[in-house]
């Protein structure tokens, strides 16, 4: 699995943003973050107070991604993404 750490919520969020178009939907005590377009399964939620995604958030929702989309998208590639943000 290599060094999977929690990541920053701003690159997770731009993340989500360029590849798959992925927005935020609501704001309250949790963030809400879906595709109008093409839903997920699950939407990907968030804790507001937050400064970063724990490493089984990222997990359940790399999962929930790949399942909805049709991917397979590994840990190791996904973390290799986001150091290049």
């Amino acid at each position: 699995m290599g060094s999977f750490i929690p990541v920053p919520k701003h690159k997770f969020q731009r993340w989500l943003k360029r590849k798959f178009n992925i927005i935020q939907l609501k704001s309250s005590k949790h963030e809400i973050y879906d595709n109008p377009a093409k839903p997920l399964l699950r939407p990907i939620t968030l804790h507001h107070g937050y400064d970063s995604v724990p490493p089984l958030h990222i997990k359940t929702s790399l999962s929930n991604i790949n399942r909805s989309y049709g991917l397979n998208i590994s840990l190791n590639q996904f973390m290799a993404e986001i150091r290049s943000l």
